[in-house]
């Protein structure tokens, strides 16, 4: 029997464009539109399939990708409605976890002079720790396209659409939002062990990336190892460049006109 008359889910044989036994459409090509009828028909329904995708998703680096590849969808839920739940409950936590915003409102309560208020905000120190706190819960999220033209060209020989890299870095971006609420809850504990807190988390998610990318791309361990160190300075050199260019360009522009 050829494959293409088989379910890609479940291996029954197919008798129109939906499956007889476990109901998902027979779909050869992963593209935009996939993913955005996967987005409207998925993101507000709630059934058992998020804890079967939370649980791969934290347990299993790398299956969820792969098994939506292969077009093994219908038991979990899509990558773009793990990622609205995933960031929806960690965003809704961070006003209670976080209070450097706070100590920046108070600080601008005691200046009561304009002028201080000017050189407050204008100074590097400040400006920089305002954008780190900004861009620490949305970093590897507005990252991603960059991200996957990066895993693109790493992995040029792997004859991956655009698409594929970037339901793998949602994948990623998914388990990143878990890692830092459960973090958070730490920081809520023992909030003056919070930088502490934030180091040791950060060797989970590089641990995580690693093994996601070996088992998705299945190269050595080297080159592996190499690619993620690539792929991490990407990200970094990003944040970085949208951090100077947030910093120094309204100053200049501002002279300028």
């Amino acid at each position: 029997m050829n494959k293409s008359e088989l379910c890609k889910n479940c291996n029954s044989k197919l008798y129109g464009k939906y499956c007889s036994s476990c109901g998902q459409k027979d779909i050869d090509v992963l593209d935009l539109k996939v993913i955005t009828k996967d987005f409207i028909k998925d993101v507000f329904e709630i059934d058992s399939r998020v804890f079967l995708t939370l649980k791969n998703l934290l347990i299993n680096p790398g299956l969820l990708t792969k098994e939506y590849w292969l077009g093994k969808r219908k038991k979990y839920i899509s990558p773009t409605r793990l990622i609205i739940v995933t960031s929806f409950i960690y965003f809704i936590m961070v006003p209670f976890l976080f209070d450097e915003t706070e100590t920046f409102m108070e600080i601008d309560d005691k200046l009561t002079n304009q002028q201080d208020k000017i050189e407050f905000y204008e100074t590097i120190d400040a400006r920089f720790k305002s954008i780190i706190f900004s861009l620490e819960k949305y970093a590897t999220l507005i990252a991603i396209p960059f991200l996957a033209f990066i895993l693109g060209r790493l992995y040029k020989n792997h004859n991956l659409l655009y698409l594929n890299h970037i339901i793998a870095l949602l994948h990623f971006c998914s388990f990143e939002y878990c890692l830092n609420t459960i973090s958070s809850g730490f920081i809520l504990l023992f909030h003056s062990y919070l930088d502490l807190i934030e180091i040791i988390s950060t060797i989970p998610l590089i641990i995580y990336l690693f093994v996601m990318m070996k088992n998705l791309y299945e190269e050595t361990y080297l080159k592996t190892l190499l690619k993620t160190f690539v792929l991490i300075v990407s990200l970094v050199s990003f944040v970085i460049s949208i951090m100077i260019g947030y910093t120094f360009i309204p100053p200049v522009l501002g002279l300028l006109l």
